[in-house]
């Protein structure tokens, strides 16, 4: 199992594979884990934080190679190189880092454990090549795990057109060589099937992301008239840059010239996966039922982007916005058990859905706090519609403030639909990757 993202390191992505990782070995299947050494993963993903408990959750004879990459800061280590990187190349440089030692070490591992199959996590996109190369070096079948779009990934612009052609062209590559590809979500897969038609789309599967705790059978009520505050909670990550944002969305002529080729396949704006037009309803909020504005606090777990405080003095929210910056795993629960409600939110796709369904929702559901999805259409929002975990608002709704202060002004019951939720247990969907690759390796899939 190649997976860059790992743990002991808090990355978004470290939690699908450490967690496949975990219950494999139940259906019996000895996962070799191929990764970066801890301290090279911190240099990759500044953000991240070292998180021993993630590891402690493995089984203890786990077999992990961590394997050392070139220094990467001769690609990213100014504005000059940061620029040159991203407009002459089309995706990161972790696989050209990587590459060199990787190729060295892998026939010893080869030769050690004869693994019947390989499987990558992407994101980082670069290592799919690489990936795809080690199986086809070896004969073996590939298993391409997609947590996130690539070639539709729309946070920004490409440098070119040229460069979403290479991109999608890689994409298609790597796809054609895997014997299945996993989606992290039915949007994702849907988008994928329809991006390269050309590919056998029985190719493409589902699994999403989960939990591994024990459900806690009961639905709950939440008296919000008698609360003298209401905590509102935001855990997690915004993708959202407002640079960026501009440059989906400006004219070619509007914007510097080194970004005149900027080229845009799918426009999506991020600005609704930023707490924005949550701001925006607490702000018409304050206008409406001004005693119920007092009361609502939104609490921020996890690293402050630069443009947050920028978008809370724009709706003049400084006293509402608490920031608990980042929080171990291992200290978290004890914030959480303090919220009254969890705050989600999504992309705005264009010609299409939303087509993600953060890890965090999954940790939320335990807690028996109703989940406020401030959403589009797309797979967020019809996880908690059909969970029944919490309430929906569109952000473009023009009642939306409305919605949510009648909400927040009454009694509402939760009663979530465990038959659905029980399919989103961890083990269960490791047995769903374990049937793939036992079909693989029964049908002889490559």
């Amino acid at each position: 199992m190649i997976c860059v993202e790992f743990a002991p390191v808090n990355t978004t992505g470290n939690y699908r594979s450490t967690k496949f990782v975990k219950y494999l070995k139940e259906f019996d299947i000895t996962p070799i884990v191929i990764t970066f050494p801890v301290a090279e993963l911190l240099k990759s993903f500044p953000h991240a934080k070292e998180d021993i408990s993630l590891i402690n959750e493995l089984p203890i004879d786990t077999i992990i190679y961590r394997i050392k990459p070139k220094d990467i800061s001769k690609y990213y280590g100014n504005k000059l190189k940061n620029f040159i990187t991203i407009f002459f190349d089309y995706k990161d440089k972790l696989a050209k880092v990587w590459r060199q030692e990787l190729k060295k070490q892998i026939p010893n591992i080869i030769n050690e454990h004869n693994p019947e199959l390989i499987y990558v996590s992407l994101p980082p996109f670069s290592i799919g090549k690489l990936a795809s190369e080690i199986a086809s070096d070896f004969n073996l079948p590939l298993v391409v795990d997609m947590r996130d779009h690539w070639a539709l990934w729309g946070v920004s612009p490409f440098a070119s057109f040229f460069h979403f052609k290479l991109t999608k062209n890689e994409e298609k590559n790597i796809f054609n060589k895997a014997s299945k590809i996993i989606c992290a979500t039915e949007v994702l897969k849907e988008d994928f099937i329809s991006l390269h038609n050309e590919i056998d789309q029985n190719k493409f599967v589902t699994i999403t992301n989960g939990f591994d705790y024990d459900l806690d059978l009961k639905k709950y009520n939440i008296d919000f008239q008698q609360k003298n505050k209401i905590k509102i909670c935001f855990s997690g990550s915004f993708y959202y840059n407002p640079e960026n944002r501009d440059n989906i969305f400006k004219k070619w002529y509007q914007k510097r010239i080194n970004r005149w080729y900027q080229y845009v396949y799918r426009k999506e704006d991020w600005r609704y996966n930023s707490p924005y037009y949550f701001f925006k309803i607490l702000n018409e909020i304050k206008s409406i039922n001004f005693e119920l504005f007092n009361k609502i606090e939104v609490h921020f777990i996890g690293n402050k982007p630069f443009w947050l405080q920028d978008m809370i003095n724009e709706f003049e929210l400084n006293e509402k916005c608490i920031h608990h910056g980042f929080v171990m795993k291992s200290e978290i629960n004890k914030l959480y058990y303090e919220m009254d409600m969890f705050f989600v939110t999504t992309v705005k796709v264009y010609g299409g859905k939303d087509y993600m369904i953060g890890s965090k929702v999954f940790d939320f559901i335990k807690f028996s706090k109703p989940v406020l999805g401030i959403v589009c259409e797309g797979a967020m929002k019809n996880f908690i519609e059909n969970s029944k975990i919490g309430i929906t608002i569109n952000p473009d709704d023009n009642n939306a403030s409305k919605i949510l202060s009648d909400l927040l002004t009454r009694i509402i019951e939760v009663n979530p639909n465990y038959d659905y939720l029980r399919n989103f247990h961890r083990r269960v969907l490791a047995s769903k990757l374990a049937n793939i690759f036992y079909d693989i390796l029964k049908n002889n899939f490559y």
